[in-house]
């Protein structure tokens, strides 16, 4: 069983990095590298796994950058299903 602490800890962990990533995402342009390719590939598992955590409300910015980004052929092609 998970303690409601150590939960809170990690959604604390999710959202102080969602916050740096959306004040990044405008400055990445076109950029493809391991960097970006890690960040998208979080935000997707954040979609496939959690759901019902609404991140692009409160994250526009990397909401905005993460639609474009997932359009690119390579991440079409390796896209999540759950």
């Amino acid at each position: 069983k998970l303690w409601p602490e150590w939960l809170a800890g990690q959604m604390d962990k999710i959202k102080t990095t969602l916050a740096s990533l959306d004040v990044a995402a405008p400055k990445f342009g076109d950029r493809c590298d391991i960097g970006t390719i890690s960040y998208a590939s979080a935000l997707s598992y954040l979609d496939l796994r959690f759901a019902a955590f609404d991140w692009r409300s409160a994250y526009p910015a990397a909401a905005m950058w993460h639609k474009a980004f997932e359009t690119r052929p390579s991440l079409l092609a390796t896209k999540l299903v759950g």
